[in-house]
């Protein structure tokens, strides 16, 4: 690897991580927040789906922790049978 190899690799990296910049703040000031008006507005019209939605804070805790509870027994259930992941 010569020294212009390492300008022209540090460059690319440089220009994507321009590129990702601007994609983030486009995506935050343009779709985020009309996503979020149109889910508001949605909410706002239908008691019902606002009442889904309310629930969902009670039931973040116990799902995810059986997800995790269920992936760590089948983790563990794998390696014991000898399974070698990738």
């Amino acid at each position: 690897m010569t020294f212009s190899d390492n300008n022209d690799s540090n460059a690319k990296l440089v220009a994507c991580l321009a590129a990702s910049v601007i994609l983030i703040v486009f995506s935050h000031n343009y779709l985020d927040t009309r996503i979020a008006g149109f889910f508001g507005e949605m909410l706002r019209q239908n008691k019902l789906m606002s009442t889904y939605a309310s629930d969902i804070p009670d039931m973040l805790l116990p799902v995810a922790i059986l997800c995790t509870v269920t992936s760590w027994t089948a983790y563990l259930w794998l390696v014991r049978k000898g399974v070698v992941s990738p």
